[in-house]
């Protein structure tokens, strides 16, 4: 992850008013997600943690693929993509996605 990407993903974790959703993974772990620029990119915070991701959220499709590394450099383990991934089809259906496509 680039050092600018980093600078992002802090910006993104203190800005307020937070434009994104805040919610809990299945685990009832508070987070937020945020679509970013034109559709194309996802952020998502899980505690002091974040990361961006590709997804098109016009289209309904997410690329899990892309979930790979928290800001800290750390990977992302899979039970923590899963969680991610269902925050983020449950984000997209809720803003009138009727499908959401995981591309693995």
């Amino acid at each position: 992850m680039s050092k600018a990407d980093r600078e992002y993903i802090r910006e993104l974790k203190h800005a307020e008013p937070f434009t994104g959703f805040r919610t809990q993974t299945r685990h009832d772990a508070p987070c937020k997600f945020q679509i970013l620029g034109r559709g194309e990119m996802g952020f998502f915070q899980l505690g002091d943690r974040g990361l961006l991701f590709e997804v098109l959220a016009g289209q309904g499709v997410l690329v899990a693929s892309s979930i790979r590394r928290w800001d800290d450099s750390k990977a992302v383990t899979d039970e923590e993509r899963e969680d991610i991934i269902e925050v983020v089809v449950r984000c997209l259906i809720q803003q009138g996605a009727e499908r959401v496509e995981v591309v693995r």
